[in-house]
C-alpha cells in the first residue's frame, strides 16, 4: 500500500519506459499482459510519458526519469505516496503539470511530500511540517507557514 520515489532517481536504465512501468505495476496486478500493458499505458498517460513508451530510459532527460519513478510508483496503486524532491530537474512547465498530478492524486492517494522547493509546496500541500536541522519548526496549513515569522528567516529569505 505504499510506493517511495527516491531524491536520486531510481530506474531500470537499460530497460524501456514501459517495461519499467511494467515491472512496478507487476507488483501489485496478478493476471494476464493486456492488464498490466492497460494500467502501464494509463499511468504513462498521466505523467505524460506514453509518446516516449518505446524508449530506453536510460536515454531519457533527469526530468523525464523523475516523472517515469513517479510513473513508477503510481502502477503500483499505493495509498501512501512519498516523493522525495520529485520536482528536482523539473522545468517549470513540468512542474505545473506535476502540482496538476498531485492534486489528482490526493483525491485517492496521501501524498508526503520532501521538497524543498517552497513555491511547490504551498502550491500542492494542504498541511505542512517544517524541518530545520531535523527538528520541526512549524506546522500548518500553506497560509500559516507563510505568515510564520520562524518560517520566514528560515527558509523564506524574510524576516
Amino acid at each position: 500500500g505504499m510506493a517511495y520515489t527516491f531524491q536520486i532517481t531510481s530506474v531500470f536504465t537499460k530497460l524501456s519506459v514501459h517495461e519499467n512501468v511494467a515491472l512496478a505495476a507487476r507488483r501489485v496486478i496478478t493476471g494476464n499482459k493486456s492488464i498490466v500493458n492497460n494500467r502501464v499505458n494509463e499511468v504513462l498517460k498521466k505523467v505524460n510519458l506514453l509518446d516516449r513508451s518505446e524508449q530506453i530510459a536510460g536515454d531519457l532527460s533527469y526530468g523525464h526519469q523523475r516523472l517515469l519513478e513517479i510513473g513508477m510508483g503510481l502502477a503500483q496503486t499505493p495509498r501512501l505516496f512519498i516523493l522525495d524532491e520529485p520536482t528536482q530537474g523539473l522545468a517549470e512547465s513540468e512542474i505545473d503539470d506535476f502540482i496538476s498530478l498531485v492534486a489528482e492524486l490526493s483525491i485517492d492517494t496521501t501524498i508526503l511530500l520532501i521538497e524543498h522547493n517552497m513555491d511547490v509546496v504551498m502550491r500542492t500541500a494542504h498541511y505542512i511540517t517544517v524541518l530545520n536541522f531535523g527538528e520541526v519548526l512549524a506546522e500548518g496549513t500553506p497560509d500559516e507557514i507563510r505568515a510564520n515569522q520562524t518560517v520566514q528567516a528560515a527558509y523564506l529569505g524574510t524576516e
